[in-house]
């Protein structure tokens, strides 16, 4: 597939399945909060497609989640930060 425009973000790869959260719960809560185009790939590559401010949503949420990727209610704290304006 030939991808045009968007933002790259890395991350480590072992990040990759708490992004995709469980039952992909986390990938599509960034998608429903942010109505950006996301692809995550498993070498930690995350290609992001939307308006400028919802790609910085969607940046910061996934530093959140490298930060607390142990931690209980991260899916929760994330769907909060995605909300603020």
């Amino acid at each position: 597939h030939k991808i045009n425009g968007g933002t790259l973000i890395e991350t480590e790869p072992t990040k990759v399945p708490r992004i995709i959260g469980k039952n992909a719960s986390m990938i599509t809560a960034l998608k429903r909060y942010t109505n950006c185009r996301i692809f995550v790939g498993r070498n930690g590559r995350i290609w992001v497609d939307g308006s400028p401010e919802a790609i910085q949503k969607i940046e910061r949420a996934i530093r959140l989640i490298e930060r607390e990727a142990h931690t209980y209610g991260l899916t929760e704290r994330v769907i909060a930060l995605l909300q603020k304006d």
